[in-house]
């Protein structure tokens, strides 16, 4: 256990990316395809993704701190934190008839824009397929939770196609996308 708990940060970051994965595919089956498993696997599910998230993000200062200032440092456990957060307050107060009972959408709006300008900064470090379908995910994200934030407008369901295509990007561009990168490095962090 004692292994698994102080691995290197290349190690957690992968392995993380592949849990990331798993959840978003998983939350595509439930929530897109109606694939409705719910309850508590889908509570541990969302808590997983958070989780999951948060190292991806930590990680992601490792790879990228050449090319960023040092407060990116402090800025990036602010994140990982954020989006823990909101992964556990939608945990601890799971949604009601399909509702979400905590709206985290501005968490999320603030992450994707966060995604968005961490694509100027990782060249070179992700494949550029990955940066493009992260950027791509980012750009329709931000507009799509920023509607709802700022203008209170929910894109009609008829764009669900159109989600389901942003959303494997997503997980594509930053799970795949964190574990190449990761794979690629030639520098093991402790």
């Amino acid at each position: 256990m004692k292994d698994f708990v102080t691995q290197p940060l290349s190690q957690q970051a992968k392995s993380q990316s592949l849990v990331f994965i798993f959840c978003n595919i998983y939350q595509i089956a439930n929530n897109v395809l109606e694939f409705d498993v719910g309850g508590p696997l889908s509570l541990i599910v969302n808590l997983l993704w958070g989780m999951s998230l948060s190292v991806i993000i930590i990680g992601n200062y490792e790879l990228t701190k050449d090319r960023v200032p040092e407060f990116w440092r402090t800025g990036s456990g602010v994140l990982a934190t954020v989006i823990l957060m909101a992964a556990f307050l939608e945990t601890a107060n799971p949604p009601i008839d399909g509702e979400p009972q905590i709206d985290t959408t501005l968490i999320y709006f603030f992450f994707l824009l966060n995604l968005f300008f961490g694509h100027f900064i990782s060249e070179g470090i992700y494949k550029n397929v990955y940066r493009y379908l992260t950027l791509a995910a980012a750009i329709f994200g931000v507009f799509a939770t920023g509607a709802d934030v700022f203008f209170d407008y929910e894109l009609p369901e008829a764009l669900q196609p159109l989600f389901i295509l942003i959303f494997l990007g997503f997980t594509i561009g930053v799970g795949y996308g964190n574990y190449d990168a990761w794979k690629n490095y030639a520098v093991s962090y402790t």
